[in-house]
């Protein structure tokens, strides 16, 4: 007993303001207005910060280095980063910011030149693409404006550079999983309590409807009340993306993560996709299940049978994906029939090699859905089949990483990929900056060979 106490107190304590929002509202109710949710928001945060803060000083010892003050800073901005990135963006551009020049730093300070990878060079090389688009882009204008204000490119120009001097630690990404991850539980019972209190005054409401995949059955964003991106797609899909880098992080070392946070984790992230009723990421947390189961039957196969059904795997995610929102009434969108027709159109009428020019994709989206909601449509749009191929070939690189990080991240970017962006917008891209450096391009290491 002394020792389940001893392995899950975070828990505990993380569920502990759920137990007094169960036994608040069985005496009083109060009324879902602004005061109440202030009142919610200082309260619920406020101890989660502390709650994590408490436990990091705990765990110093196991999350950070010795004597590596400067990366174990970088650990704790790009954590922040990836927690702040679901509450206010103009917080993560400044972080982002920092990040990028204690990497700089870090490689100025030490004198390294790292040899890039072939999967950095190709990254580069797709960005470079992009930007040498501007010269046979159709307005270039509003190309320079798409890439530099709509898309940040900059920030994705600066990482494979600042990489040539920097890379993470195994212990580094373990520490920012873990990080992440705890923290991405205490918003989920954040949420949850949200929840309770904004479903409670209805008498007509039950607290379990969110399970009837019914998108008018309560107006969910009133539990995003706390964020100012209120993206509830993109928030519960990080959400589920760092849970599995968690559960990933589970199977080689309990002792940062604990198994009932692993499942309680993936119950509470699936309920929360489904009360902010995010489609995308219902599909996809089915996905990730299956990612896990074959994980452990992947000893019993050959290399060629495993990278056939990696491969096949994410082909049937891009086809299921997109069979799901074009023909089932519950994911289906109205509005990507004209969008997939002006990408068609946008297609046929250019040079199929390098497409129309970078920011064409948003140019004929313009005053409609703003941009196309599909990278790999949105590439070949812009830079035609070369610009696509590079992609391909970087995301080809990522696959046959032999590392199982790199690997899970990209299978569950693909559900986003083929139905929003993560390559063409902004907000995207701050996001993208922590993930590249600790995860994508980060070195391989051979505890995380799968």
């Amino acid at each position: 007993m002394k020792n389940l106490l001893k392995n899950n107190y975070f828990l505990l304590l993380s569920g502990l303001p759920l137990v007094i929002t169960f036994l608040f509202l069985q005496i009083n109710i109060p009324i879902w207005n602004e005061t109440t949710q202030k009142a919610l928001f200082y309260s619920v945060f406020l101890y989660s910060i502390a709650l994590i803060l408490c436990w990091i000083c705990l765990h110093h010892a196991s999350l950070f280095e010795r004597g590596e003050w400067l990366r174990n800073i970088i650990t704790i901005v790009g954590s922040g980063i990836v927690l702040l990135w679901t509450y206010k963006h103009k917080i993560t551009f400044r972080l982002d910011i920092l990040l990028l020049f204690l990497c700089a730093l870090y490689g100025i300070v030490h004198r390294n030149f790292i040899k890039p990878s072939l999967s950095i060079l190709l990254f580069l090389l797709f960005i470079l693409i992009k930007i040498i688009g501007l010269f046979w882009a159709k307005d270039f204008d509003y190309g320079v404006k798409t890439l530099f204000e709509g898309e940040n490119i900059i920030f994705s120009l600066l990482i494979p550079i600042v990489l040539l001097g920097f890379s993470v630690s195994k212990k580094q990404q373990e520490s920012f999983i873990t990080i992440c991850f705890k923290g991405f539980l205490l918003l989920l019972v954040a949420n949850l309590i949200f929840y309770s209190f904004a479903i409670s005054p209805d008498k007509n409401q039950h607290f379990f409807n969110f399970i009837t995949l019914n998108k008018a059955y309560f107006p969910y964003y009133e539990i995003l009340f706390w964020s100012k991106f209120k993206h509830f797609s993109f928030i519960s899909w990080i959400i589920l993306a760092i849970g599995g880098l968690g559960g990933l992080l589970w199977r080689k070392d309990k002792k940062l993560i604990s198994t009932p946070e692993l499942i309680t984790y993936g119950i509470l992230v699936f309920c929360f996709a489904l009360m902010v009723q995010a489609r995308i990421v219902i599909i996809s947390w089915f996905i990730v299940v299956a990612f896990f189961v074959y994980l452990f039957i992947e000893k019993y196969l050959s290399k060629v049978v495993k990278y056939s059904l990696f491969i096949f795997v994410g082909l049937t995610t891009i086809i299921g994906v997109w069979y799901l929102v074009a023909h089932t009434s519950y994911f289906f969108d109205s509005g990507r029939n004209e969008m997939y027709g002006r990408v068609f159109k946008a297609i046929q009428e250019a040079n199929l090699w390098i497409g129309n020019g970078s920011g064409y994709q948003r140019y004929i989206m313009d005053g409609f859905l703003g941009y196309v909601h599909n990278d790999f449509a949105a590439i070949i749009i812009d830079t035609g089949l070369v610009g696509l191929g590079v992609f391909i070939g970087w995301l080809i690189t990522i696959i046959f990483s032999k590392d199982i990080l790199k690997q899970y991240l990209l299978l569950v970017f693909l559900p986003i990929m083929n139905t929003d962006v993560l390559f063409h917008a902004f907000e995207c891209g701050y996001l993208l900056v922590p993930l590249m450096i600790f995860i994508l391009l980060a070195p391989r290491f051979k505890y995380w060979q799968g």
